[in-house]
């Protein structure tokens, strides 16, 4: 479970909760795929293109966090750069914690993973 803090707000997220690591993932492809579509659609003014984005982080800390987080985290300010870091945080912690994952699950699995070739030539030594 990784804890981290975006302006003054402290969040939990817990990837080994599957659940939790489903609504992560929906959420942020759904960031992604309705920024692409705002570039299809041709949304190019700074202005314009800022504020979707601003409403796509939003959406996205809302459905992973609960209704409100974003008002906590921007108190209905639309300041993009702070939308963007806060994104950032985000994938930072999940990154994070997938990397932790990956190392417990290789270690676990290393542990209890037969040596082939001790098992099938018992009179070799195993070079290192």
């Amino acid at each position: 479970m990784a804890e981290f803090e975006i302006n003054g707000v402290k969040l939990s997220l817990d990837l080994d909760d599957l659940n939790v690591a489903d609504k992560v993932e929906k959420a942020v492809e759904a960031v992604k795929d309705k920024a692409t579509e705002a570039q299809k659609a041709g949304v190019t003014d700074y202005v314009g293109a800022g504020k979707k984005v601003c409403e796509y982080v939003e959406e996205c800390f809302n459905n992973i966090f609960g209704e409100d987080t974003a008002k906590k985290l921007f108190g209905g300010q639309l300041k993009f750069r702070e939308h963007i870091d806060a994104f950032g945080s985000l994938a930072e912690a999940t990154v994070g914690q997938l990397k932790e994952q990956n190392t417990y699950f290789t270690g676990l699995s290393a542990k209890y993973s037969p040596n082939r070739v001790s098992r099938r030539h018992p009179n070799l030594k195993a070079v290192k």
